[in-house]
C-alpha cells in the first residue's frame, strides 16, 4: 500500500542556488506521531534534480515629488505631499506600494 500527496512549500525569499528537497516519511516529533516499523532507514529521500532557486527581483522605491507649503515659519508643523512609487520588479513590503 503506498500514497500521494501534494505539498505547499514556501521558499524563502533569500535562497540562491540549487537546492534539494527532503521528504520525511515518519519525521519523529512531528506531531508525536510516530510509526513503528521494521526498517526505518528508507524513511528520508530527496528528488533527484535539484531546485534551481533564484533571487527574487528587489524593489526600487523612488521619490518622485515632494511638495511643501509656499510658506512656513520655523516651529511650525507642516504637511509635506510627498510620492514614492516602486519602479521596479520586486514587490515593496509596504502595502501601499503593492
Amino acid at each position: 500500500m503506498s500514497y500521494s500527496q501534494t505539498a505547499t512549500v514556501k521558499i524563502p525569499r533569500d535562497f540562491n542556488g540549487n537546492y534539494y528537497l527532503f521528504v520525511d516519511a515518519n519525521l519523529k516529533g512531528f506531531g508525536n506521531r510516530t510509526q513503528q516499523e521494521c526498517n526505518a532507514s528508507n524513511n528520508r529521500n530527496r528528488g533527484t534534480v535539484p531546485l534551481s532557486v533564484t533571487l527574487s527581483p528587489y524593489p526600487d522605491l523612488q521619490v518622485s515629488s515632494v511638495s511643501p507649503p509656499a510658506n512656513f515659519f520655523s516651529g511650525d508643523t507642516i504637511k509635506l505631499n510627498f510620492t514614492v512609487r516602486n519602479a521596479g520588479f520586486g514587490t515593496a513590503a509596504d502595502e501601499r506600494l503593492k
